[in-house]
């Protein structure tokens, strides 16, 4: 590649995703499986507990988290903050009350499981 290709190729992505965030609703829900540090996991489904606490001062420092419920009330109002994150667990593993819990209390953030 050419450094005039890679220059057009970085300008094309950054004004494609100006124009993503003037189109689309400025909100991303995460979902997470399990919160735990298995000896194996096939299915990729875990997040450690010491990176699930990492995530969670990401979003209070560089995202407006809300929850799931506040979340399709702005949507319902269109009034979507901006960088909204609703944090959100699938499957109901125990490891979410066990682990997930503690830290999503100790990090003042509220989840939907």
């Amino acid at each position: 590649m050419t450094s005039r290709y890679r220059r057009w190729s970085r300008q094309i992505s950054s004004a494609a995703r100006v124009v993503r965030m003037a189109v689309h609703p400025r909100a991303v829900i995460l979902l997470y499986h399990r919160i735990a540090s298995p000896a194996i996991d096939p299915l990729l489904l875990s997040v450690t507990p010491g990176h699930f606490s990492d995530h969670l001062a990401i979003l209070r420092r560089d995202y407006h988290p809300i929850t799931l419920a506040e979340l399709a009330e702005a949507c319902a109002a269109n009034r979507i903050p901006d960088r909204a994150v609703a944090i959100t667990f699938d499957d109901g593993y125990a490891d979410n009350l066990r682990a997930a819990a503690p830290i999503l209390e100790r990090e003042g953030q509220k989840a939907t499981v």
